[in-house]
């Protein structure tokens, strides 16, 4: 079997639209995973994030973002032009209780994590403000098959730890060009070509990954138990040395192996 285009519906009519090679760019509900019949291999993490917005104020307490960590929550903040961007980390299935609590109830264990927000958290009036995103993490054992390559999360589900999900779906996508541009035009690509943009982008996206699960087993689910942890002993290390300390926002910002672009502009 190959993958030869894919079929859609437009203005009520059913539609074929065929291609040499199909890129599955779809995210990490992937339809395209579903209808070829691949899945893949991860790991649960213990936490869900629901992400909320709420505005800046002139003397708030930082114009950076930060990391709170109260009563077995975590808070992290995220500066934007003129709100703050919330991801609420709580230990995975408990938001749902929160949430048959009421709203009140959020806007209470909000302030209660975060307490210079309670000047604010009336604004949250509607859950609709609040959007849940179920954590996952996961990896293709294999990117392709015959007319079709999964790039990004349709590749692999990235957790929402370092925030890299963007800057390794960019990459894959860089990889792809540079591997594809000149077979796609002979109008030749096989699966060694796709073979090769998985070989390239393999390794990176499994050594973040094995970083995000070591974040979250050792550090957050610590955080969340509610119970007086420290850092692991490498991390102190890393944070507490001078050049040293710089790594870990160059590799959530580039990545493993950064590649760069070297196909026609």
């Amino acid at each position: 079997h190959r993958v030869v285009g894919v079929r859609y519906r437009h203005d009520g009519a059913e539609r074929t639209l065929e291609a040499r090679l199909t890129v599955a760019c779809d995210g990490r509900f992937s339809r395209m995973r579903k209808l070829v019949g691949v899945e893949g291999v991860g790991v649960a993490p213990p936490m869900d994030v629901a992400w909320f917005r709420l505005p800046k104020i002139s003397g708030d307490r930082t114009e950076a973002g930060a990391i709170y960590l109260a009563r077995g929550r975590m808070m992290v903040m995220l500066t934007r032009i003129d709100e703050w961007q919330f991801g609420y980390v709580f230990p995975k299935g408990d938001f749902a209780e929160l949430k048959a609590r009421g709203l009140a109830a959020f806007r209470e264990s909000v302030a209660a994590v975060v307490p210079w927000l309670s000047d604010r958290t009336e604004l949250l009036t509607d859950w609709s403000q609040v959007h849940l995103l179920s954590v996952a993490s996961d990896c293709l054992a294999r990117w392709h098959k015959p007319g079709v390559l999964f790039i990004g999360d349709a590749a692999h589900v990235m957790s929402p730890v370092l925030g890299v999900g963007i800057n390794y779906a960019i990459a894959d996508a860089v990889v792809a060009a540079n591997v594809l541009h000149e077979p796609l035009l002979r109008g030749d690509v096989g699966e060694s070509h796709l073979a090769s943009v998985q070989r390239q982008r393999e390794r990176p996206t499994r050594a973040v990954q094995r970083i995000q699960t070591f974040v979250q087993r050792r550090i957050i689910a610590q955080a969340l138990s509610g119970e007086a942890f420290t850092l692991p002993l490498p991390v102190r290390l890393l944070l507490s040395t001078p050049l040293l300390n710089r790594l870990p926002a160059r590799a959530a910002a580039f990545g493993f192996g950064r590649p760069r672009y070297a196909g026609p502009i």
